[in-house]
C-alpha cells in the first residue's frame, strides 16, 4: 500500500448500533468521533467528542450532527462492513432497495467530502489496540460497553491508518503527539 502524507485535518468516525448496521430495527446508539488536525509538519491537535442515545433518537438529527461536526476540507476515515451476498439476494427479491448505510448518508449531506473507507475485521482492530494499550470492546461486546469504547476504537482506526498509509517520519511524530496528548487526557479528573 502506498505512503501519503496525513491529510490536515482527519476525522476517525465510530458509529455504535445495537444491531448490525443493516438489519431491522438496528439504531444507532453512540457515536464517536476523534479529529486529528495538523498545526505544522511536526504538531497535531487532537480533540473527540462523543455522544451516546436512547433508541428513539432520529437516524437522520443524529447523520446530520455528524456532519454538522465534521471540518470543511476534513478527511473522514471510517470503517464499512461488507455487505453480505444473503442480504442482497434477499432485499432484491422482494423487490426493495437496499438500506443506505450511515456512511451513504453522510456523503449525501456532504458530497465534496474525502471519505477512506476501511474494511478490517474486528479482530485486527482489536489487535492494534492490545498492541498500543488502548482499551477496547470488539463487536461481542455488548452495547453499552461498546458504546463507552467508541472513542478509543475511533483512535484505534486511526492509528491502524497511520500505521497502514502514512510515511515513518510523520508516522513516529504523529504517534508521538498522540501519547502525549493521550496521556495528558488520562490525568484529567473525571467531572461529575
Amino acid at each position: 500500500m502506498p505512503h501519503i502524507i496525513h491529510p490536515p485535518v482527519l476525522v476517525s468516525l465510530e458509529i455504535v448500533r445495537d444491531r448490525p448496521e443493516l438489519t431491522a430495527k438496528s439504531t444507532i446508539r453512540s457515536v464517536a468521533m476523534f479529529a486529528v488536525t495538523r498545526s505544522e509538519a511536526t504538531e497535531a491537535n487532537f480533540h473527540v467528542h462523543h455522544q451516546a442515545f436512547d433508541r428513539d433518537a432520529s437516524r437522520a438529527e443524529i447523520i446530520g450532527g455528524i456532519c454538522d461536526r465534521i471540518p470543511a476540507g476534513a478527511t473522514l476515515l471510517t470503517r464499512v462492513a461488507s455487505i453480505s451476498q444473503h442480504y442482497l439476494r434477499h432485499t432484491f427479491a422482494r423487490g426493495d432497495v437496499p438500506v443506505a448505510a450511515d456512511i451513504q448518508l453522510v456523503q449525501r449531506q456532504l458530497p465534496g467530502l474525502n471519505v477512506v473507507p476501511v474494511q478490517c475485521p474486528d479482530r485486527h482492530l482489536a489487535g492494534v489496540a492490545t498492541a498500543l494499550g488502548i482499551p477496547h470492546a470488539d463487536r461481542a461486546a455488548g452495547v453499552l460497553e461498546r458504546a463507552r469504547r467508541a472513542p478509543d476504537r475511533a483512535q484505534t482506526l486511526w492509528q491502524l491508518f497511520l500505521w497502514m498509509r502514512c510515511p515513518p517520519r510523520e508516522r513516529v511524530r504523529l504517534h508521538a503527539a498522540w501519547q502525549a496528548w493521550r496521556a495528558i487526557e488520562q490525568a484529567r479528573p473525571l467531572g461529575f
